[in-house]
Order: C-alpha cells, then structure tokens, then sequence
C-alpha cells in the first residue's frame, strides 16, 4: 500500500512539471516574473499630436487567460504621481498565460482596458457606459469620459512592460461664451444649463473666458428633437428666461473621439450658436473666430488637427457669406452642401486669394451680375492658387466686367459650368487670364451683347514666371462675341511663354470674330484634337503653334472625334480621362462632358 502512495505522489509531481511556469502564479497570485507591467498608457488624438498621456485609473484584463483558462485575471491600476507609472492595486493581479504552442513559440496574450473604473452608477466595462449626468466639475467631468484599449503582445515582446493606447468612446461639447446685453456673468453656473435635454455641463468662468463642457453619448440626434444646449438664465429679480440653441443645420450626428466647438452667445431672448468646428479630441479652448452676433444654419468647420487647415461645409448663402468673412478665408477649404442664392439687394461675397480646395460638389451659385462685387475680379475669387472645381455658376444682368470664376487662374479650375446671360462690357466663362489649368470646364452662358469682347473659356492664356497655361477638355455652347473657347491662347505680348490648348469645342455662334477656338498662340504653343461645328472658323498663325487632328465637324459627333478628345495628352502626359472626366454625348446627340466616377479628379491626381 506504501509503494502504491508513492508512486501517485510522483506522478502528481510529473504533472505539475508539464504545466506551464505561470499556473502557480495564476493560481497564487504571489509569482511577481508573471505579474504585467505597464510600460506606457496614452490617450489618442489629442492635441497637434497622435497621442498624450494618460493618468486616469483603468481596469486591465487578460481576455487570453479568461479565454484557455476559464478564470478572470483583472485588476485596477492607478497612476503613482511619485513615480510617474502605473501599478496594479488590490489583491488581484494580471498575469502572463505563458504556455507555448506546439511550435515552441510563447502565445500572445490580448488585453483590454477601460476607463474609468466601475462603479455602481456608471456601470463601466469595455462594452458598456453609463453617462453621469452631473458633469459640473473636473473630476465629474472626467467621470464621463469612458475610454477603451486593446493590446497583443508576448511576455518576451513586453520586456518593458505593455503599452496601451486609448480611444475616447463619447464625443465632446465645447462652448465658448459670450454674453451681449443685459446679461450678467454672475448670472450663469453649471446649475443654470442643460445638454441634449440631460447633462448638467461643467462651466468655467475665468476673467478671460467663459466655457461650457460637457461629454455626450456619440449618436444621430436628428430625430430626438433635443436641443443642443439649453439654459434657464435669471435676468433679474422678477425674471426669469427659458432659452435654446438647437443643433445648427448640417450637424445632427456626433461621433465617438471627437470635440465639437461651438460659440454660444446668450442675449435677451436668444442664445445662438455662432460658429462651430470638428477636431478631434482636445482638451484646450478652440477660438473660431466668429461673429457673435450671426445665426449660421448650414455652417460646420472641420478642423485637420495636424495641418491646422479648416474645411467649411456651407448649405445657404449666409453660411457663404461667413465663409468669406472669416479669418484666413483664402487659406482655408470650402464645400456646399446646398444650393447658394443671391437675395435681390445682396452682394455676392467674394474672396481676393485663394489657396484651398473650393469643392462645389455639384451645386449651383446664382446671382444678377450687377449684384457681385466687382466683377472685374472675378465672381468667386480674384486670384486662383488653389482648386476650384465641380461647381456651376448661373448669372444673369449687365453694369460690370464679368471676369468669370476667377479673375487670374494660377491654380486650377475643373469641371465648373457657367449659365445664363450677360451684357457687359467684357465677359470671360471661367477667367479672364489663365497661367494654371482649366479641365473640363463648360460655357452655356451668352455673352453676345458684350460690348468689347468676350470668350467662352478665358481671355489670355498668359504665361510669364514659369507658368504654362492649359486648357484641356472643355465646351463653349454659348455665343459669344469674340472667341468660342479664349481670345489668345499664350499671350503675345510674352512670346517666349507658349500656351496649350487639348480637346476643346465650340458649338457657340461668334457675334464679331471667327475665333471658334482662339485667336493668337505664342511661339511653340501646342493644339491637339479640337474641333467646331459648322458655320464658325478657328483662326490661329499657324507658324507658331502645333496643330494635330481636330477641325470641323459638320457629320455630327462620330465615336472617332469623341475618342480623339479623350485620348489627347497635355503637356504632362495627361488626357482628359485622366484627370477623371470623358467626353460622350447625351440623348440628344449633344456633346457633354461627364465624370468617369464620383470620385475626386482631384484625388486620383
């Protein structure tokens, strides 16, 4: 019977000797080589850079070990300010799961974190959070701020200890403040607001500024009816006011790691916001710069957190407006997202440089010509360094210059269409002088009553600096007095500059020239593959440009002709298509210009 205990005794020993070196530790919790160290905790996003760091307390666990072992090994760690690193607290430990596979190769073991630590009101876990609704200092503020991290990684790989990387779970609201009137600073608290309907904000009141924060469940809140922000502000002794901001038009849904900035101005009878913008997640004020007295539904700024670059989306003609007015403008992009109309009595804003990305994502700009600025400087901006592309302009009037989109196009301009009709003095499609690119672009506007001249496309192709103008792809079908598609093409003053003109067409009847295409090339300009139709000329000196295919058509739009625009290369070895447009007629025979996809020419460049 003796011999029989020991060899059990022994075999018990053989077993424990197969198992892995941690399962004493996962057992005991007492073998410190097993314990998991933290080496870095970060939060991502905020600020300028991808990451900051991290003091708040989480709860780690070890999903590997829960997972081959059926047992939880989670603990909290706190931040020791002493020591400037984590360690885990309490009686649990967070172990390593250290068995190889049949390799010989350590398992890597997968964390997740999450912060802040459960309570019985917050109901904490990495998939789940409740939102407190009394955020009216810093640390209940911060309560709120659930964040979450995973990590995979070996014990050989961890030598330092496990980094984890944060990502906020809620989005952010931040106000900037600004009273008018009879409003009192010592009016307002944290106890006077409410956020979407529920949240006492935190508000911070300084001799400088005034804030209101407040961290929010990400969602669509287009629907709820809930508004933004709302406050009951007593004015006086026998008066009190109810007074709400709802969410401006175009921002409805929130997202999860992102901080919305908003100015707030409170007056008698009226809290409204004034500006907002979307950066992501930060913990400084934002200064948007907006006018504290406008009421902009239809305006949303997003903000690169890295380049610093502001991308406007506006959907009205205020919203335009205050595009143009605010600071930086002509550093700054811009998209519509809806129609922009001129009121009668209304100038058209306008910008004198610009340097961005105008998107007009398929909208349409109207306006009466002697309502503009100055047209002599263009309708939408006076100098082009940047792209202006995809939007259509409808003008309509005389009494000024039209200059077209751009007075100068250094940059370039795509895919705009221009309607209606204008007597003036001279009026040019897109712009007056182009040093940059015009692709794809259409005139349908009639510019026939012109007293001195006019052109479809532009005026000079001038090209001095280093510029060389190109005008690729593009339509005239409106008449015109002088020129279909530009007056000159490399200006002749600069003969030294040549210009290039690739795959255009004029359909437009010319009132007092036989320019159908251009009029002047400077020495070495290039044309390639353009055409007009029957009863107008195309006039150039021949000894000073190139001229390949392309001519009259008076047989209607063959498939040759169409595949000749497309395939024509400009000076930098690109068709048409290239640039994310092609030529193909419509139902009606008409010659049009489409694009291939919805994606950006822009982008594929």
């Amino acid at each position: 019977m003796k011999k029989k205990k020991i060899f059990a005794l022994m075999a018990a020993a053989l077993s424990l000797t197969a198992c892995s070196t941690n399962d004493i530790a996962d057992i005991t919790h007492d073998d410190a080589d097993n314990v998991v160290n933290v080496a870095s905790v970060t939060r991502s996003g905020e600020g300028a850079s991808t990451t900051s760091p991290m003091t708040a307390p989480f709860h780690l666990i070890n999903i590997t070990q829960a997972t081959k072992r059926n047992v939880n090994f989670e603990a909290d760690f706190t931040f020791n300010n002493n020591t400037n690193q984590y360690a885990q607290t309490g009686d649990s430990k967070v172990v390593w799961y250290n068995v190889k596979d049949a390799d010989g190769n350590e398992i890597p073991n997968e964390f997740k974190a999450f912060s802040p630590i459960r309570t019985v009101a917050n109901e904490a876990s990495y998939t789940t959070f409740q939102i407190l609704p009394d955020q009216s200092t810093p640390d209940k503020l911060a309560a709120a701020d659930w964040m979450t991290a995973t990590a995979t990684s070996t014990k050989a790989a961890a030598t330092d200890g496990l980094s984890l990387n944060f990502e906020h779970r809620n989005a952010k609201l931040h106000f900037n403040v600004t009273l008018k009137g009879d409003v009192a600073a010592s009016a307002l608290s944290s106890e006077i607001f409410k956020v979407l309907g529920a949240i006492m904000p935190y508000y911070n009141s300084t001799d400088n500024s005034k804030t209101i924060e407040a961290i929010v469940k990400p969602k669509d809140y287009s629907t709820s009816g809930t508004n933004l922000i709302e406050l009951s502000i007593k004015m006086n002794d026998n008066t009190t006011e109810f007074l709400a901001a709802p969410f401006p038009s175009g921002l409805s849904e929130l997202s999860p790691g992102k901080q919305y900035n908003f100015n707030l101005v409170i007056g008698h009878n009226a809290a409204t916001i004034s500006s907002v913008s979307v950066t992501d997640w930060n913990n400084s004020s934002i200064d948007l710069g907006g006018k504290d007295d406008a009421i902009l539904d239809g305006y949303k700024v997003e903000v690169d957190p890295t380049t610093g670059v502001r991308t406007y989306t506006v959907s009205n003609y205020n919203a335009y407006k205050a595009w143009t007015q605010a600071n930086g403008a002509d550093n700054t992009n811009i998209t519509l997202d809806g129609d922009i109309t001129v009121p009668d009595g209304e100038t058209l804003p306008y910008i004198d440089g610009f340097c961005g990305i105008f998107d007009g994502n398929g909208h349409t700009i109207t306006t009466k010509l002697y309502n503009t600025n100055n047209g002599e400087n263009g309708l939408l901006v006076g100098y082009n360094d940047g792209t202006i592309k995809n939007v259509k302009v409808n003008i309509d009037g005389g009494n000024n210059t039209l200059y077209g989109i751009a007075k100068v196009n250094n940059g370039t301009i795509e895919y705009c269409t221009i309607d209606g009709k204008v007597t003036a003095y001279d009026a040019f499609g897109i712009c007056r002088i182009n040093r940059g690119k015009i692709i794809a672009c259409t005139n349908n506007a009639d510019f026939s009553e012109c007293n001195t001249s006019s052109a479809g496309i532009s005026c000079y192709g001038l090209n001095y600096s280093g510029y060389r103008p190109t005008i690729i792809g593009c339509i005239n079908n409106g008449n015109t007095k002088t020129a279909g598609i530009t007056v000159e093409v490399g200006y002749h003053y600069n003969s030294d500059f040549p210009g290039t003109m690739i795959s255009c067409v004029n359909t437009g009847s010319i009132s007092d020239g036989d320019y159908a295409l251009y009029n002047i090339f400077a020495t070495g300009s290039t044309m390639k593959n353009c055409y007009w139709t029957s009863g107008n000329q195309s006039n150039y000196e021949s000894n000073k440009a190139s001229d390949s295919a392309g001519g009259q058509v008076t047989g209607g739009w063959t498939e040759e002709i169409i595949n000749n625009l497309n395939t024509a290369k400009d000076g930098d070895n690109k068709s048409i298509q290239d640039y994310g447009y092609k030529f193909e007629t419509d139902a009606n025979g008409k010659l049009i210009i489409v694009p291939i996809s919805s994606s950006s020419a822009a982008a594929r460049r």
